[in-house]
């Protein structure tokens, strides 16, 4: 049932035309919520499952040879804190990831 929501999510953000590229994230448990983690900054990008546009994940993306990289911060109360770093270059259409409790 997850996976049918993401993909229809997908879909529709496709079909509308408002992303180029989109990311799947989702967690198990799921519910958690996703974080943009930066040196200077920590921005919530929503609670998974999410769909999200590699624009509003990398902002700062850019079309030359740099590798762009991010840390994606997955908290959920009463589990473990989980860390992700993604690359531009390497950034797969689905991100998934199992918290432990605490």
């Amino acid at each position: 049932m997850t996976r049918f929501l993401l993909m229809a999510c997908c879909c529709g953000l496709l079909l509308a035309g408002c992303a180029g590229r989109v990311i799947s994230i989702s967690s198990i448990p799921a519910g958690a919520q996703v974080y943009r983690h930066t040196d200077f900054a920590r921005n919530l990008l929503g609670t998974t499952p999410l769909v999200s546009s590699v624009e509003a994940m990398m902002p700062e993306w850019r079309d030359d040879s740099s590798d762009t990289s991010i840390i994606l911060l997955f908290k959920k109360q009463g589990y473990q804190d989980k860390s992700l770093r993604v690359r531009e270059f390497e950034l797969p259409p689905e991100i998934s990831v199992t918290l432990e409790p605490r």
